[in-house]
């Protein structure tokens, strides 16, 4: 089933169909979460913590120890990530609950998607701007983040994940038959 929601993403992505990819796309940390952490009792739980161990883990700047004012900059983070997908997924929108979000430098004034071509350079793009006060500290967060770029790490990271842990998908019990060839060949 996730090879098939992956290809699914993809056409939506190459038809322009960039909201329908990412609501598909935003499912997959659910599904992936469910098989690696079967017992846990949140789902909200599982999406976050599958998604930091494969994803927001390495979204998050690993060289802030070299540089420490790159802490202050938002990223895609867990948390981030499944704000995103309760508001676009239950409300329709992208207004994220910062109130909902514990890591102080997600706290964002604003969160910005962004649609452009799927073979365009910069489809793939995210970026962080910080705005300071007179005294030098933080006053507004803002991250963009494109959608094509959630959707392809989100959809290489799951197969990627299904692939090397087939076996703990056990809960897949989906009945879905595609009729569509078979049509097409009485036409």
């Amino acid at each position: 089933m996730i090879e098939k929601i992956t290809s699914d993403i993809e056409r939506g992505l190459k038809s322009s169909c960039h909201l329908a990819a990412l609501a598909l796309a935003l499912t997959l940390p659910d599904i992936c979460g469910k098989a690696e952490y079967p017992h846990e009792k949140s789902s909200k739980t599982r999406y976050i913590d599958w998604y930091q161990k494969n994803i927001g883990y390495y979204e998050k700047d690993i060289s802030i120890s070299e540089t420490p004012e790159l802490a202050d900059l938002p990223y895609m983070s867990g948390e981030l990530l499944y704000q995103l997908r309760c508001s676009f997924l239950h409300s329709g929108d992208t207004d994220i609950d910062v109130d909902k979000i514990s890591e102080p430098q997600n706290k964002l004034t604003r969160f910005t998607l962004e649609i452009r071509k799927s073979d365009d350079l910069l489809a793939s793009s995210s970026s962080a701007n910080l705005r300071y006060n007179h005294v030098g500290e933080v006053e507004e967060r803002e991250y963009e983040v494109g959608i094509v770029r959630i959707c392809k790490i989100l959809s290489a990271v799951a197969l990627k994940y299904y692939r090397e842990n087939s076996e703990k998908f056990t809960f897949f019990s989906y009945n879905i038959v595609d009729r569509r060839k078979a049509s097409e060949e009485r036409e």
